[in-house]
């Protein structure tokens, strides 16, 4: 589930942030990060943007960025235990890819479908 599929008053948690280069440096810069508590406290009149009250202050985002954002609506479980324990794990749309192995348990996300591995390439030559 992403960040602009959040119901009004629902609290979740941010699983992962997406974006490219200055959008989403921009948006952990703003708070948006893992693990973080967000809620949608009100839309515009025509449904964009949205506000948040994240950490203990209130942001007001775009629906393109707030559709960069995965959350899991349900923040306790996740902010505890992770995914791994989650009895919606299967039929889930807010789980973060990672290997534990090669990021000692720290979420991380691959094979998000906003990546281009080409441009990664490309950046790197």
């Amino acid at each position: 589930m992403t960040l602009d599929q959040l119901p009004i008053g629902d609290t979740a948690a941010i699983t992962f942030v997406g974006g490219e280069g200055a959008l989403r440096r921009r948006l952990l810069d703003m708070g948006l990060t893992p693990k973080t508590l967000v809620s949608i406290r009100k839309t515009a009149p025509m449904g964009d943007p949205i506000e948040l009250h994240v950490r203990s202050y209130e942001l007001t985002i775009r629906l393109d960025d707030a559709r960069t954002i995965t959350v899991c609506p349900l923040p306790q479980q996740f902010r505890e235990k992770g995914c791994d324990s989650c009895s919606r794990r299967e039929k889930c749309d807010s789980v973060p890819f990672f290997t534990p192995s090669r990021h000692h348990g720290h979420h991380g996300h691959h094979g998000h479908h906003n990546e281009n591995p080409a441009a990664k390439e490309e950046a790197s030559v």
